[in-house]
């Protein structure tokens, strides 16, 4: 689950900008982070990763899916305390090897 924490913080931190409408003027510009620019940002992401790694990749892999569990997490009202509790099911699911048993 280590591979989880760059995830973690950046649920955590989009969360956190987007509750507390944080300004980013790094540019001058003084941009506002709300739910809209978080979505609008999302998407040109996931349009850049399907071109990156190639629509057939894109299509086969759960890039998606996924992408709809992080922006969930990142624009609920409340903080859930870990994006993999609420993904763990579905990565045992899809992984069963791969997960560790206590």
């Amino acid at each position: 689950m280590e591979d989880a924490a760059p995830a973690e913080i950046s649920r955590v931190q989009n969360w956190q900008w987007i509750r507390y409408e944080v300004e980013l003027d790094g540019d001058g510009l003084g941009v506002r982070v709300n739910k809209e620019l978080f979505e609008r940002v999302v998407e040109e992401e996931m349009e850049r990763i399907e071109k990156e790694v190639g629509k057939d990749k894109f299509k086969k892999g759960m890039y998606k899916d996924n992408c709809k569990k992080f922006t969930k997490q990142c624009t609920a009202s409340e903080l859930d305390d870990f994006l993999t509790l609420a993904v763990y099911d579905h990565i045992v699911a899809h992984y069963p090897n791969n997960v560790s048993r206590p």
